[in-house]
């Protein structure tokens, strides 16, 4: 075949199909391919099908079931553990303990004495309250006793300024002295009589005339330097008595002493201060329930050496359910409040529809795969036994 002729047989079949491409739109499909459209912002960076379907009134959303109330145990110390004081599935109340470390009973020891002594420090300053009206009358009772032996005192000083008797005391005194000494040269004859009785009159006599010599003699003498002294010391100590008393009754009379009360009130904020590091160390060797629930899972056995803050157990609140959501976006976080209805459906329960309401939208959101998603907890009206954890369960909350 001539050469020219087969050139001529290519170019007419490479310029019908060109003619057949163009006619089909094979040019729009070339442009297309090589200028692709820009991607959505709504799908950039994400899977379709996690986005929440958005109404006006309303967002479908994904969620899944959890407790109202669940935390991971640990301790805040470590240590070998003593004994486990449970077994999975039991039913704890708030305040039971879990789990307790070695020397624990010796720090519950010191918990006791040191509540011990905040209750007699409280019973100190109980003590001084109730005092206070009894003490107040006891000073007032002191006052006029102390003012009767002051009165006395002062008068037995201001005694002493003068002689001891008058003129005429004096010679009574001395007439007294000699009629006692006749009655003694009458019986002195039986001073050795065999009869007692005569002896008894004897001695008797002897005793009177000595007395009323003595107080003859002191009539006449004078107040020594030393008698003075003594009386002026009684004087004033009785003084220095009744301003006690009645500071005393000033400060009874308006309730405690305040300085004793300070003192109490500081033993007793040092009690307490001590009690509160007592029952921190005993905290740190003893695991406690925080809430009403049960021991979903333990993860120590005793004898285990444990760390501070490794999770050892499981404690969730079955008692009610809440909904957590798993696909919120920021898109759609904004357009619900907490208090909004909800419909929650789950998928192991097609024929039941639960109402809830949001009771917390997390500040805080989370990156999944790319998106930042926001948990809403929604809380159901009603609890259902036949739920368990982390059930799925397709949400629709009613906007604004």
């Amino acid at each position: 075949m001539n050469k020219g002729l087969v050139y001529l047989i290519v170019v007419v079949v490479i310029a019908a199909a060109a003619v057949l491409f163009f006619t089909l739109g094979g040019a729009q499909a070339l442009a297309a391919a090589l200028n692709p459209p820009e991607p959505t912002p709504a799908v950039m960076g994400m899977d379709q099908t996690t986005l929440p379907v958005v109404t006006d009134n309303e967002i479908n959303v994904a969620g899944r079931v959890v407790p109202a109330q669940y935390r991971d145990l640990s301790f805040n110390s470590a240590g070998v553990v003593a004994e486990v004081l449970v077994v999975e599935g039991q039913a704890v109340k708030k305040g039971e303990i879990i789990a307790r470390l070695r020397d624990e009973e010796k720090m519950a020891l010191s918990v006791s004495e040191a509540r011990l002594a905040v209750m007699n420090a409280e019973k100190a300053i109980e003590d001084l309250k109730r005092q206070a009206p009894l003490l107040a009358a006891q000073a007032a009772y002191d006052i006029t006793q102390t003012k009767e032996k002051l009165d006395k005192a002062q008068r037995t000083r201001r005694a002493m300024d003068y002689p001891k008797a008058t003129q005429k005391q004096i010679d009574d005194a001395y007439k007294d002295y000699k009629a006692a000494e006749e009655v003694l040269k009458m019986v002195e004859q039986y001073a050795n009589s065999e009869n007692k009785e005569m002896r008894d009159a004897y001695n008797a006599a002897k005793k009177e005339r000595d007395t009323l010599l003595s107080r003859y003699n002191w009539l006449l003498s004078q107040y020594t330097t030393l008698e003075i002294a003594e009386a002026d010391a009684q004087v004033m100590l009785l003084e220095a008595e009744l301003q006690d008393q009645q500071r005393k009754y000033e400060i009874y009379s308006q309730g405690p002493d305040p300085l004793e009360m300070s003192i109490a009130e500081s033993q007793l904020e040092l009690a307490k201060a001590q009690l509160r590091v007592a029952e921190a160390a005993y905290a740190d060797l003893v695991i406690t329930a925080p809430f009403d629930g049960a021991v979903v899972d333990i993860k120590m056995h005793s004898g285990d050496y444990v760390t501070p803050g490794q999770a050892v157990a499981l404690i969730a609140d079955f008692s009610k359910w809440h909904i957590e959501t798993e696909d919120l976006t920021e898109l759609s976080v904004t357009r619900i409040r907490e208090g909004a209805r909800a419909e929650v459906h789950f998928d192991a329960l097609p024929e039941e529809t639960f109402n809830g309401v949001v009771i917390d939208i997390k500040q805080i959101g989370e990156n999944r795969q790319g998106d930042i998603t926001y948990t809403a907890v929604i809380e159901l009206e009603k609890a259902d036994p036949r739920l368990r954890w982390n059930m799925t369960s397709p949400v629709v909350i009613k906007t604004d």
